[in-house]
């Protein structure tokens, strides 16, 4: 009998240790998720960080190391600390021209709330709050946390980011860094069928076309790209400005009629916002007809909202909220008739 309650006593002891060695062994797995299928994404664009991100910022005194996986969002209470770090006082911010990178550097969160910097220098609006408020909608349970390693000015750094099936979802630094490329497109004059392209309706027709007639469509675009720091496209804001009309001599000199005008504003953003707008577009067709038109566009980093007015003079622009870089551009633009 006793012999018996000795041999329970050890099963029992030996269920509950290899019960306990269970539980070490998956709290120690969750201290460094494995990757699988679906870190493909955020893989490739750490990975591109190291090559392609290096070499836009080979200008700046900044470097990509590496990267490791370090843990994982496993509840709310660690996602309200983690949101606390990425806001705390000692943790960097990029401070640059997004069209620019030579005199990027990095700025404490601390010093931007005590405004030792002068940001708005260097085109950049910081709204810590603003981006509490981002990080509170987009931090989820599941997502991974890695630690990116960083040699500023040859000293080591350290930032986390977070990520999931997606890519990247925020890090200090990757997340409001931008590349802009600026005039992708720019004049553009050519010559033209007689039917017109553009389909509207105070548009007047084009006369049949003559040896002594000269059709032509002018366009000019100002078209903004921004890329991530590993290469991929990251948003775009274009404006167009585009004219029809023709030249003839069937009166022995030349007469130029503008027949049609259209404008064009599109925009988006990956991870932030964008925009852009047509304010004023105004038209005469005919002979020595015009086209007229004011315009403004914006590319921000996650949290900055922007508002863009007309007023006689031009535009302004305000930037409120958000956290990072911003680049904006107005402008107006004039075609007459005259200026075939």
């Amino acid at each position: 009998m006793k012999r018996t309650k000795r041999k329970t006593r050890i099963f029992t002891i030996t269920i509950a240790a290899v019960f306990i060695f269970i539980i070490i062994s998956c709290e120690d797995r969750s201290i460094e998720p494995e990757i699988g299928e679906n870190d493909v994404k955020w893989k490739e664009q750490l990975d591109l960080a190291l090559t392609d991100g290096n070499k836009a910022l080979k200008e700046s005194n900044l470097k990509i190391l590496g990267y490791k996986v370090i843990g994982k969002l496993r509840t709310n209470k660690e996602i309200v600390l983690l949101k606390n770090e990425f806001l705390s006082d000692s943790q960097p911010l990029p401070l640059y021209s997004p069209t620019n990178f030579k005199k990027l550097s990095l700025v404490s969160i601390g010093d931007i709330n005590q405004k030792k910097i002068e940001a708005s220098k260097m085109g950049i609006s910081y709204d810590i709050p603003g981006t509490e408020k981002f990080l509170a909608r987009t931090l989820k349970v599941g997502q991974k946390i890695i630690e990116i390693e960083w040699n500023n000015r040859g000293e080591l750094l350290t930032t986390k980011a977070v990520v999931d099936h997606n890519g990247l979802v925020y890090d200090n630094i990757l997340t409001n860094t931008f590349l802009v490329k600026k005039n992708v497109e720019g004049d553009i004059q050519q010559p033209m069928d007689v039917q017109p392209s553009f389909n509207i309706d105070e548009c007047i027709p084009m006369p049949p076309y003559e040896i002594w007639q000269w059709p032509q469509r002018r366009t000019i675009s100002k078209h903004f790209i921004a890329d991530w720091l590993w290469g991929t496209e990251r948003g775009s804001a274009k404006v167009s400005h585009m004219v029809e009309g023709y030249t003839t001599t069937a009166h022995g000199y030349e007469e130029k009629y503008l027949t049609c005008s259209s404008v064009e504003a599109t925009s988006y953003m990956s991870l932030g916002t964008a925009g852009a707008d047509i304010k004023i577009h105004t038209a005469e067709y005919g002979l020595r007809g015009y086209s007229r038109t004011h315009w403004g566009l914006f590319l921000a980093s996650p949290t900055i909202t922007v508002i863009m007015n007309y007023s006689q003079g031009g535009f302004s622009i305000q930037v409120s909220g958000g956290i990072g870089s911003e680049l904006h551009h107005t402008g107006s633009q004039h075609f007459s008739a005259l200026s075939w």
